[in-house]
């Protein structure tokens, strides 16, 4: 599984603390599913959401009650939104129906149309990470800092107050041994994603026993993709990596004749040659005869110009 979950970094201003670790696999698996396709609502199987959330239970009911859980607490959770000088402030709900079809095993999720920003059409301040590597993750407070972390990829570097973590954790009421033991426990569990992470502790006063102010996560910052690590069994997944990978005007790779390739604002696949002559390339990625699928493949055998940053 290779899908991408990718959002809008004001998501992240939305309390999960109550959704617990099937929950937000669900809900991110969601989320996924509804990126970029400018969607007000959308059908979703049980069988596809079990498939990208790797759910592992048989049972029908069980799975359809956390379904229920899931969407109950999503249609009381809400986006909140401040302009800078912090004189306008607006809180809006992300989703406002769901629908459970119980013969056709199937979920309708309705979403607030002040909330497709957050999905669709975003080329900056975004939130990126791959939805298996989320999945893997099988504690709460583990999953809330690897997405904290995720927006941050292209910095290596996340600062935050320490009482504002507690509270992002749900650690304000704890006792000081167990927010240690619970602090080594989720950054050895997001550590694998995060290369050369290292923590600072910044302490009032005394180095030892001084109280802590804030924690500064630092890492090795991903400012491309290692295209040699990256190996691609079909047509169609090269596609969909170019697709999440590349902007619009930005050069995919380029032929022997110094022809471009890149997608257009419409999301067309466009060639230009030297000469400044531009080719539209239609069709569908299904259809092997299109223009589309042979320019693709076409470029499956070039060398690709480097991608965005996964941040």
């Amino acid at each position: 599984m290779n899908e991408v979950v990718k959002y809008h970094n004001n998501m992240n201003l939305v309390n999960f603390n109550n959704f617990n670790e099937v929950e937000l696999n669900i809900f991110f698996a969601v989320l996924q599913q509804m990126r970029d396709k400018n969607l007000s609502e959308i059908e979703l199987s049980f069988e596809k959401i079990k498939e990208l959330t790797g759910y592992k239970s048989t049972s029908k009911e069980r799975f359809i009650n956390d379904l229920k859980r899931t969407y109950r607490k999503l249609l009381t959770s809400t986006m909140p939104i401040e302009d800078k000088d912090k004189k306008i402030y607006i809180e809006f709900v992300l989703f406002t129906r769901f629908k459970i079809d119980k013969d056709k095993q199937t979920v309708t999720i309705k979403t607030n149309e002040e909330f497709e920003y957050i999905l669709n059409a975003i080329t900056n301040n975004f939130t990126r990470f791959e939805l298996s590597e989320f999945i893997s993750l099988s504690k709460t407070n583990s999953k809330t800092l690897y997405r904290m972390l995720k927006q941050f990829r292209s910095t290596g570097f996340w600062t935050i107050d320490y009482k504002e973590f507690l509270e992002l954790m749900k650690m304000s009421n704890w006792d000081s041994s167990n927010i240690n033991k619970e602090f080594k426990r989720i950054v050895a569990d997001v550590a694998p994603f995060f290369k050369n992470l290292k923590i600072e502790k910044i302490k009032k006063g005394n180095k030892r026993t001084g109280a802590i102010q804030k924690i500064n996560f630092i890492f090795e910052k991903e400012n491309n993709i290692y295209l040699e690590h990256i190996k691609f069994s079909k047509i169609e997944d090269l596609e969909i990596f170019l697709l999440a990978h590349y902007d619009a005007g930005k050069i995919i790779a380029r032929d022997d004749d110094d022809t471009v390739y890149y997608f257009n604002e419409k999301r067309e696949l466009k060639s230009q040659k030297k000469d400044g002559t531009t080719t539209t390339h239609f069709g569908s990625i299904d259809n092997k005869e299109s223009a589309y699928y042979k320019a693709i493949k076409k470029i499956s055998k070039l060398k690709l110009e480097n991608p965005n940053t996964l941040f």
